[in-house]
């Protein structure tokens, strides 16, 4: 006997006339989260894309109440988590979501995701979230341009890397994102970092120092002048580009730029 969620009546009830499966609902939410949180509206808005022929139709829509609920049930049985911040710009609170070890583990265990296709399921600090929303979209970025530009990919981001580092201990560094992708043969394997702003920029230099095929995505060009002059090394150890550039127009069509703005190509040294 199995039971379904109605998004008409907002109620679980057992199989009704038009409904949708309450397990391939979690299992899309799970998968809109494996790319890392997400608010309310970006939520709803994957679902409606997923399940566009059931809401489309006469008889389905998918309300706020019912999803709303829906939440609130995987919250409760700790499948997804979940919490507050406060947007100074907007003057307003909004909510994150983010998946569990729990739901992570669903994703592997019943769908073709891989673990390096999945961020690490948990949610930013209370001042840290722009940040973590950037790299949530670089991330569907990378996923999006998959089918696009024929290539596999994977990534691991900063707290899985630092699980499975031998000796990992307070103050070491790692990147935001380490990507590798597998296209028409070949084998590349990048850095990538999101700065939004100047806070701690001689740290973030330092995360640069001794690696290469970094790959730094900025807010603005000052930014990207302020980064190159805080250490000469970076100079020949990064390239950058604006975030939103990164996001509309995917790796291979973002303009990637040198320390000084000037349009470049793509820097890959044939190594980690």
């Amino acid at each position: 006997m199995y039971f379904y969620y109605d998004l008409v009546k907002d109620e679980v009830i057992l199989k009704p006339e038009n409904h949708i499966n309450p397990r391939e609902l979690e299992l899309a939410i799970f998968e809109l989260l494996a790319t890392g949180c997400a608010t309310y509206p970006e939520i709803k808005a994957g679902l409606l894309d997923i399940f566009e022929d059931y809401t489309n139709s006469d008889n389905g829509r998918l309300s706020d109440k019912a999803l709303f609920k829906f939440l609130s049930l995987l919250r409760k049985n700790n499948l997804i988590q979940s919490a507050k911040y406060f947007d100074r710009k907007a003057r307003k609170n909004f909510a994150l979501y983010a998946n569990t070890e729990n739901s992570v583990e669903v994703l592997l265990r019943e769908t073709t995701y891989r673990r390096d296709h999945i961020r690490s399921p948990y949610l930013p600090g209370k001042y840290s979230f722009w940040h973590d929303m950037g790299l949530t979209n670089v991330v569907r970025t990378i996923k999006r341009d998959g089918p696009i530009y024929s290539y596999d990919y994977g990534f691991e981001d900063e707290f899985a890397l630092r699980r499975v580092a031998s000796k990992s201990k307070k103050g070491d560094m790692y990147p935001d994102l380490s990507l590798h992708l597998k296209r028409n043969g070949k084998e590349y394997f990048f850095r990538i970092e999101v700065q939004r702003n100047r806070d701690r920029m001689y740290q973030f230099a330092e995360k640069l120092r001794d690696t290469r095929n970094n790959l730094v995505l900025c807010s603005d060009h000052r930014l990207i002048y302020d980064i190159a002059d805080t250490h000469v090394y970076i100079r020949e150890n990064a390239t950058f580009a604006l975030i939103d550039d990164f996001i509309e127009n995917g790796l291979f069509k973002t303009q990637w730029l040198s320390s000084g703005c000037e349009t470049v190509e793509l820097q890959y040294y044939g190594h980690r």
